[in-house]
């Protein structure tokens, strides 16, 4: 007798089998009979990340120039987390505890625990929700100090470990356990502001040398930003618009700071004569590991 199983939840099937004498024509010979037998049924598990993003619902992705595409947290900030655990057969797993990673292969303790859905097998968590994050905190620096860069994200379910700051082994574990790794980038945002500026309230004459300076500044830790670009943007006024005149380029020093220097001429502006009002505006462009 074969009994297929499809559709069975994990745990203990209860199986009957029946001998119907008058649906055979023997009731002659033989009696009703029923026999019921209970057997363990165990079940390998699938889980899938469906979505990961900075802050309770937002998605945000970076896209380098060869294409690859990946999702985005952000340094300090807050972040979320959506999955499915379900059996091999597509039933899902309710209620369930599944251990939340950041790099476990240096940091080896769950950041945080999760519970599925006891409806569908969902997890849902947030990392700023103190009921599901008692310490609520986020994207944390690595134990190494790195801040930006390259993550591995994992949620695992593992029924056969006690682990620790994790979640307690099961007893009678009736189903194996399963993991997925999420490669996803770290970036942080950041803050500009004037480290030597360069407005004079008397003016400047021509030939005057303008020298001025930005500090670049993470903005969730107090941490200069080195080896990024700074544009500065030289304008002057033609009666009408602002006028982009040229564009020095500049890469911020260990303390986060560029710096610029540029000639003031006047009425000379271009290959034209303006009324000599200038405009300097320093810009911060984005980059793979830094947003303004």
């Amino acid at each position: 007798i074969v009994c297929p199983l499809s559709g069975v939840l994990a745990g203990q099937a209860r199986v009957t089998i029946d001998y119907n004498a008058w649906e055979n024509n023997d009731r002659q010979r033989y009696k009703n009979s029923s026999v019921t037998h209970l057997f363990p049924v165990f079940s390998n598990s699938t889980l899938e990340i469906t979505e990961v993003g900075p802050y309770q619902t937002d998605v945000d992705r970076y896209t380098f120039s060869n294409g690859t595409s990946f999702s985005v947290l952000y340094l300090k900030e807050s972040f979320h987390i959506e999955a499915f655990l379900k059996q091999s057969n597509g039933q899902p797993l309710g209620g369930k505890c599944v251990n939340i990673y950041l790099n476990p292969d240096q940091q080896t303790k769950p950041i945080a625990t999760a519970y599925t859905d006891d409806q569908d097998g969902a997890i849902r968590w947030f990392s700023g929700d103190p009921e599901q994050n008692p310490t609520r905190k986020g994207v944390e620096p690595l134990l190494n100090g790195e801040l930006e860069g390259f993550r591995w994200l994992r949620v695992a379910y593992e029924p056969d470990r006690d682990v620790s700051k994790g979640c307690d082994k099961e007893n009678s574990a009736v189903v194996n356990g399963s993991v997925m790794d999420m490669l996803i980038l770290v970036r942080s945002k950041v803050d500009m502001q004037f480290d030597d500026p360069w407005e004079r309230i008397e003016g400047y004459q021509p030939g005057d040398e303008v020298t001025g300076g930005v500090a670049v500044l993470r903005n969730r830790i107090e941490a200069a930003v080195a080896g990024q670009q700074v544009n500065f943007v030289f304008q002057y006024w033609n009666g009408t618009d602002w006028v982009n005149e040229s564009v020095a380029i500049e890469t911020t020093n260990d303390r986060g700071v560029a710096n610029f220097s540029f000639t003031y001429t006047g009425k000379q502006c271009g290959d034209e004569e303006c009324e000599g009002l200038w405009n300097i505006i320093a810009t911060f462009p984005e980059s793979s590991f830094y947003v303004g």
